[in-house]
């Protein structure tokens, strides 16, 4: 289910992936602006979707794309789902380029030192003030993507500017010993 689908011309594709079986959370995760800076906004219900939907539709290489992947994918409708850190080490290993952020219940702590020992760095508590701290931490990373992508455009336009001084130089050199 698309919760929203907003496209802008914009250098770098901004994708966000939503794994979660708590649709009222999912409902009121979708509300919040931060999401607006997305190009395509994809809820899925497992992490088995998550892959099938990556394999089936790759990522641009120019895209950037954040995966907020919920612990508890388990429920009466998925009772066999992976649950959200077998879904990081999926990920993980097969897309290595997606930013990961883990939700868990207060009472996970044990689990968020197993989810930084894995590698994942962003790791928030679904209490009082999540859409607080979510829309900081977001914001934050959507910041971070732009700027390595800015990053990567610069040193490319100093490649070619190198080139091109390198060129002009061969040119004029090339010229006066032709002229001399």
């Amino acid at each position: 289910m698309i919760l929203s689908s907003i496209r802008k011309k914009s250098a770098v594709q901004l994708h966000l992936y939503i794994v979660s079986v708590d649709k009222l959370f999912t409902k009121e995760l979708g509300r919040h602006s931060s999401l607006a800076v997305f190009d395509i906004v994809r809820e899925v219900s497992s992490g088995e979707e998550l892959i099938s939907e990556l394999s089936h539709n790759p990522l641009p290489k120019s895209a950037s794309a954040i995966a907020v992947v919920d612990f508890s994918l388990n429920d009466r409708d998925h009772p066999h789902s992976a649950n959200g850190l077998e879904v990081m080490a999926l990920l993980k290993e097969h897309y290595r380029t997606i930013e990961l952020i883990l939700l868990l219940k207060p009472a996970d702590k044990s689990t968020k030192n197993t989810a930084h020992k894995m590698g994942v760095e962003h790791v928030l508590f679904k209490n009082d003030n999540f859409f607080v701290r979510f829309e900081i931490l977001l914001k934050g990373m959507v910041n971070k993507m732009r700027l390595k992508r800015s990053e990567r455009e610069l040193r490319l336009l100093l490649l070619i500017f190198g080139i091109t001084a390198i060129v002009s130089l061969g040119m004029i050199l090339v010229i006066s010993l032709t002229e001399g």
